[in-house]
C-alpha cells in the first residue's frame, strides 16, 4: 500500500518501492504544507494559516529558490537558519498550481535527510501544475457533479488518458444501467497504470494510450456513437453522458 504520509511516501520513494507518479500525487494531495508567509500572501492569495514557524526576523534565502515543508517536524530541522516566517496549512495542489517561472526550483524539507526530501526545477513545473490539476479535478468530480466549475476543469486539464485501438477508435465499454457504449479514459499516469495491470499480456498488446487535452478529447468524441465516458475506470469511476461533452467544449469555447 502506498504510504499515505508524505515523509514516509519519500522514503519509500528512495527505497524504490514506490514510482516517481506516486510521489507527485502524494504530494500534490497533501494538505499540510509549511510555506513561505511571503509566497502564501504573494502567489497563494491569503495571510491566513493555521500555524506559523519563525525562523527569523527576515527571510535571507534566495526568494527564487522556494523551499517547503511537508510538516512541522521536517520544518523544525531547519531551525537556525534565517528563512523569516512560514505559515501552514497549505494544499500541495495549491502550491504547484503557484509554481511559475519567477522561480527556478522548489525544495522539498531542506534540512531534512535525503531520503525525506524532493527536488523539482523549474524544468518539473508543468508536470508539477498538472499533478495539481489531477489532484483537484478528482476532488471536482466527486464533489461537484454537473457544475460549470467541473466542467471548466474537464476542458482545461491537459492529462487526459484516453485507450485506443489499433485503428486509433476509442476502446468503448458497457457500464451499468446506461444503454450504449462508454469510452475509457483516465486523469493521471497511474490512473492507467492501476487499470491496465489487471488486463492480461493479450488485453495490453489491442490497447494505445493518447494522452490529450479536455478540450480536445471532449470535441472529438462527439463524432462517435457513444453513450459517454468512463473515467478512471477500476478506482473511483465516474461516468459523464454524451450529452455534457458541448457543455464542457463551451466551457473551452470550442
Amino acid at each position: 500500500m502506498t504510504p499515505t504520509d508524505p515523509r514516509d511516501l519519500l522514503k519509500a520513494y528512495s527505497e524504490k518501492q514506490v514510482t516517481g507518479d506516486q510521489v507527485m500525487r502524494g504530494l500534490a494531495e497533501h494538505k499540510g504544507w509549511y510555506v513561505p508567509a511571503l509566497f502564501a500572501v504573494d502567489r497563494l492569495k491569503t495571510e491566513l494559516c493555521d500555524h506559523a514557524i519563525i525562523f527569523s526576523s527576515e527571510f535571507e534565502a534566495q526568494p527564487n529558490k522556494l523551499l517547503i515543508f511537508t510538516d512541522a517536524v521536517a520544518a523544525h530541522r531547519a531551525d537556525g537558519h534565517r528563512l523569516g516566517v512560514f505559515s501552514s496549512a497549505f494544499s500541495g495542489s495549491q502550491i504547484f498550481a503557484a509554481l511559475d517561472a519567477r522561480y527556478e526550483s522548489v525544495s522539498v524539507n531542506p534540512c531534512s535527510p535525503q531520503s525525506e526530501s524532493w527536488f523539482i526545477d523549474r524544468e518539473g513545473f508543468a508536470l508539477a501544475n498538472l499533478w495539481g490539476q489531477v489532484v483537484e479535478l478528482e476532488k471536482a468530480l466527486s464533489s461537484d457533479p454537473g457544475s460549470d466549475a467541473l466542467y471548466a476543469r474537464l476542458a482545461a486539464h491537459e492529462g487526459f488518458i484516453i485507450l485506443v485501438n489499433q485503428e486509433n477508435l476509442p476502446i468503448d465499454v458497457s457500464v451499468p444501467n446506461i444503454e450504449g457504449k462508454s469510452a475509457i479514459a483516465f486523469t493521471a499516469p497511474d490512473q492507467c497504470d492501476a487499470f491496465m495491470a489487471k488486463r492480461s499480456d493479450a488485453e495490453r498488446a489491442r490497447l494505445k494510450r493518447v494522452t490529450i487535452s479536455g478540450a480536445l478529447m471532449f470535441k472529438q468524441l462527439q463524432n462517435f456513437d457513444l453513450a459517454g465516458i468512463l473515467l478512471n475506470i477500476g478506482t473511483n469511476g465516474v461516468v459523464l453522458s454524451k450529452d455534457k461533452f458541448p457543455l464542457i467544449c463551451a466551457a473551452a469555447g470550442v
